[in-house]
Formats: C-alpha cells, sequence, structure tokens
C-alpha cells in the first residue's frame, strides 16, 4: 500500500475502535531500514579506510520510489536515505519513473543518472543499495540491457558480502594465517559458509580451491615479517594462526634449523600483532610433536594427555617451535585479559585436497600414494 492508504487504514480502525497494527507495522519497518542502512554504509566505510575522514565512498541507490512501477516518491525510504547519505557520502541514484519527482525532494547534491548502466559502471560506485524489487527493473525498460546490467549486478557479491558480515547473524571479521594450506583452506571455507567475513594470509596459493570459494580476502605475504602480520590482523576480531613451514617427517629432520627459524618468527610476529590489533581470541595450531619421541615407541599406549608433553623432550625443531609457542600463547592469555588464545595439537590431518607427494605430505597420504603404486 501507498503512505496514505496505511494512514488511511490506521485511521479507519481507529474510528471502529480495531487496530491497524501491519499498517503501523510497516511505517515503523520503513522508517528503521533508513537508520539501519545508514549504519550499515559508515561500518562499510569505516572498514574501508579506517580514520580517513577525508575519502568519502560513492554509494549508488537503483529505485527511488516508494513502491515498485510507480512514480510516487511520497514517505520514500529511498529519498529518506539518500538525504542522510549526502552528509558522509557520494550519493548517485536510478528509477526510470521516479526520478522526476525524487529530484523534488532530494538534497540537490544527491546526482540522479539516467541509467541502471551509469550508475553501476561509470561512477565507480563502493556501495550498492537496491531499494526497488530487482525483479520490477525487468518490467521498467524496453531494452534487454537493463536486463542483462541485473545479471552483471548479481555477480557484484563483495558488497553483499560485507554487508553480511556487518549486520547478518554472524558479525566476525576473521583472519586464516596459513590459509592456503590444507587444513587453513578447509577451516576458512567452513567459516566463510557460516557468514563471517574471512580474510586468509599465506606465502603461497591454493593448488585445489580458486580464492572466492574459501575466503573474501586473500593476502599472498610472508608471515615472518611483522609488519605484514600486523597488516594482515588489522581490525580482525579472531585469528586462527595455522601458519607455518612444515612437510612430513623426511622433511622435517632435513630442514631442522630452517623449520625452527621461520616458525618462531610466524608464531612470535603473529601472536603480537594480533594483540597490538585487539584481536579478542586467538587459535594457535600445535603439534603432537610436542610429545617426547620415545613415547612413540612403543605400541598400545594409553590416549595421550597434555600434561605429557613435560618434561619436554619434543621431536625435533618442529616439535620445539611449537611447544614454545604453547607457552607463548598461554602467558599471552594470563598477561593480557582482553585477549584469550586456544591451542589444539592436531595429530596427522588428512582428508580431500590434501598434499599426497612431494615429501611434504603426511604419513596416511603418502601410504595412500605408495598403496597405489603397486
Amino acid at each position: 500500500c501507498f503512505p496514505r492508504d496505511n494512514r488511511a487504514f490506521a485511521a479507519l480502525a481507529k474510528s471502529v475502535f480495531a487496530n491497524a497494527l501491519l499498517a503501523e507495522a510497516t511505517d515503523q519497518l520503513n522508517n528503521y531500514q533508513i537508520e539501519r542502512l545508514l549504519r550499515i554504509c559508515e561500518q562499510i566505510a569505516e572498514f574501508s579506510f579506517g580514520d580517513v575522514p577525508q575519502i568519502k565512498l560513492k554509494v549508488g541507490i537503483l529505485g527511488l520510489s516508494y513502491k515498485p512501477d510507480t512514480p510516487v516518491v511520497e514517505c520514500s525510504v529511498a529519498c529518506a536515505l539518500a538525504n542522510k547519505l549526502i552528509c558522509n557520502f557520494d550519493v548517485f541514484a536510478y528509477d526510470s519513473l521516479a526520478m522526476p519527482s525524487a529530484t523534488q525532494i532530494c538534497d540537490k547534491r544527491v546526482q540522479m543518472v539516467n541509467s541502471v548502466d551509469k550508475l553501476l559502471y561509470e561512477q565507480n560506485i563502493d556501495i550498492l543499495i537496491i531499494a526497488t524489487a530487482s525483479n520490477s527493473w525487468k518490467r521498467n525498460g524496453n531494452s534487454k540491457m537493463e536486463l542483462k546490467q541485473l545479471k552483471r549486478l548479481d555477480k557484484k557479491c563483495t558488497m553483499e558480502i560485507i554487508g553480511h558480515h556487518i549486520n547478518g547473524s554472524c558479525q566476525r571479521r576473521i583472519l586464516v594465517a596459513g590459509g592456503a594450506g590444507f587444513i587453513g583452506s578447509h577451516l576458512a571455507r567452513r567459516l566463510l559458509e557460516d557468514g563471517h567475513y574471512v580474510i586468509c594470509a599465506d606465502w603461497k596459493k591454493n593448488e585445489y580451491f580458486q580464492e572466492d570459494e574459501f575466503c573474501n580476502e586473500f593476502l599472498h605475504m610472508d608471515l615472518r615479517a611483522f609488519d605484514n602480520c600486523l597488516l594482515a590482523t588489522k581490525r580482525c576480531e579472531w585469528v586462527f594462526n595455522l601458519a607455518a613451514d612444515m612437510g612430513g617427517m623426511g622433511y622435517i629432520q632435513s630442514n631442522n634449523s630452517v623449520i625452527l627459524f621461520n616458525n618462531t618468527m610466524i608464531s612470535f610476529n603473529m601472536i603480537e600483532a594480533a594483540r597490538q590489533n585487539g584481536v579478542q581470541r586467538y587459535f594457535y595450531a600445535s603439534s603432537a610433536c610436542v610429545y617426547p619421541e620415545h613415547i612413540q615407541t612403543k605400541e598400545n599406549v594409553a590416549a595421550l594427555r597434555e600434561e605429557q608433553a613435560w618434561p619436554a623432550k619434543p621431536q625435533d625443531s618442529y616439535g620445539l617451535e611449537k611447544l614454545v609457542s604453547e607457552e607463548m600463547a598461554i602467558h599471552y592469555s594470563k598477561d593480557f585479559e582482553n585477549m584469550q588464545t586456544r591451542i589444539a595439537r592436531f595429530h596427522n590431518i588428512y582428508g580431500p585436497q590434501g598434499l599426497w607427494k612431494g615429501g611434504r605430505e603426511k604419513a596416511p597420504a603418502a601410504l595412500c600414494r605408495k598403496n597405489r603404486k603397486r
């Protein structure tokens, strides 16, 4: 219904001592949407530029009428939103039927454009708000271009993902360090499916997944460098640190010094960068290699317990670094009350899209490969 119809219906209901709850709720919801969308745009600007107030994002509004396929802009949410956004954003708008009327009530700084194409692809907009049901655009124009443009618009998923991160049921900005690895990419994909905004950082690319299959952003960087760790953890709420120079036992035993140097740099720099950037929760991926090697010489041993890692005699330098970094995570959690830490000791993880050749694969994958060659 049009706004005046809602008001008339509500007045009629009151005259006969009845309630027009649906009509009243519609108006309340429309007013709420203005403030909600304004907050989302402000949060996107904060995520994009932080404390750089002189930079204005460009917002595109598709649809200005109160009701699709009409020129009526009375009580239009889109027009009211445009008038609020113009204070901090550059605003562009298009509506084939409602623009003439909208120019009379919109702030003069709101720029009206004459096609969907110009709105989407000539103004370099950063945020797109579709204020009118998208199927109405199929009827608004006679050309096939508008339908084609809407299909192209569907591929512009970046803002939709950011909006979900800000306003959806899951509101976490999460870094997965080592996100191109086997465990990291599977973890990142699960977090992405759960609606989180996922950033992966790694010094290599994933050979099985396209980046948009498991993360929103991929940072190709060396996490041994502290500045890179600071950049990767910026504005993140949670950090999962799975980054490590690792492989099977053949690789580890042939590269002890390199592994100890690389992984110590990664682990120490990552947790300190997370602390400096105010990360709330930090997960550290440890390994069964922290346990003394002599435990592995016995068959039918009882299930391992955490305290069995001490007295320390871990397996190779890989296990030594993991044990030290576990202690670092424990002490950070004790010393800095705003930062929680979690640790897991992984045991020979394997599965789909895992390494199975080249020397860095784990024992289960190596056994499968060798058995297949027989």
